[in-house]
């Protein structure tokens, strides 16, 4: 694996995005060129998924990178719920307009999500809109640091809500330590959600790798056009693959597509711009401040603490 050391002598800023057509740039990847792309967003829809690793792996840094470039992609909002009773992301709760923390977070997180959810369906419904750019409704990034914490006791009522989430331009992208079915609230239809697109990181979990390795078989399987899965990905490889890279450097998996190794852009954000460095490589992320729709507002009350994001 290639080294994730930044260099001491900054290199020129590049102003080129890092976000194409609702997908988001998480790093160059490791072969082939150009970057890992997570998708975000398709037209009319918002997609969901996970970030999983270890402790220290740089699990907070990609939540923070795609947070951030997701401002910069689309008319866009960000929600962060934190499961841990002290706040571990303070540059993501920054920049985020919704935040929810504490010591019932839990039941605080979805009854808001439940709130919001049925707002946005009245809105459109009232508007016989169809989609949530036709309401004029900016995206909305739930960004859930811990979320086994979070999913813990209401892993039924998370999948109620991610399941009508994307349509109404609710994207969720959460982060575990594995892809356990416990740390999906025992729910095995969010898990099933959520597991769509996956950024992993390192990891010794071995159901995790078994998981993940389960996806490229999917992939050899559709794309072979026959049965043959010679090039299907073993679970023992990948635990090693995983279980021993440096941090910052992953895989991320999408459903219907081949995987992708890369190695995270690093991240210094603060008002409407952030830096963004790999190597010997740095980008000027600018963003405008979005401003949160009136019902949905509504629907998060309290738990609104900026006017922008």
């Amino acid at each position: 694996m290639p080294s994730t050391t930044l260099p001491s002598a900054p290199a020129p800023l590049l102003r080129a995005p890092l976000h194409d057509h609702g997908r988001l740039a998480l790093g160059p990847a490791l072969r082939g060129g150009g970057h890992a792309y997570y998708p975000l967003a398709t037209p009319r829809r918002m997609r969901h998924g996970v970030i999983v690793g270890d402790a220290g792996a740089g699990v907070s840094n990609a939540l923070t990178v795609l947070a951030v470039t997701a401002r910069a992609a689309m008319p866009l909002v960000t929600a962060h719920i934190n499961g841990q009773h002290n706040l571990t992301n303070p540059a993501l709760a920054r920049q985020a307009t919704v935040l929810v923390q504490g010591a019932d977070v839990a039941e605080t997180a979805i009854a808001a999500l439940e709130r919001v959810v049925r707002a946005r369906t009245e809105l459109l419904a009232a508007m016989q809109a169809g989609s949530y750019p036709a309401a004029g409704l900016p995206a909305l990034l739930v960004a859930i640091k811990d979320a086994h914490q979070v999913f813990a006791g209401h892993g039924e009522r998370w999948a109620a809500v991610v399941r009508l989430a994307g349509e109404l331009g609710i994207g969720v992208l959460a982060t575990l330590p594995d892809t356990r079915l416990t740390s999906f609230g025992g729910s095995s239809a969010l898990q099933t959600l959520l597991l769509e697109q996956v950024v992993a990181l390192r990891t010794h979990c071995s159901i995790t790798a078994e998981k993940l390795a389960a996806k490229t078989v999917v992939f050899a399987a559709m794309g072979s056009g026959s049965a043959n899965l010679t090039v299907k990905e073993h679970a023992a490889a990948l635990r090693s693959e995983l279980g021993g890279a440096p941090t910052g450097v992953g895989r991320l998996f999408v459903d219907r597509e081949p995987p992708v190794a890369f190695a995270s852009f690093r991240l210094a954000a603060g008002g409407t711009e952030a830096l963004v460095e790999r190597g010997r490589r740095r980008w000027l992320v600018t963003y405008p401040d979005t401003e949160l729709d009136a019902p949905t507002r509504a629907a998060f009350g309290d738990l609104v603490h900026r006017g922008t994001a």
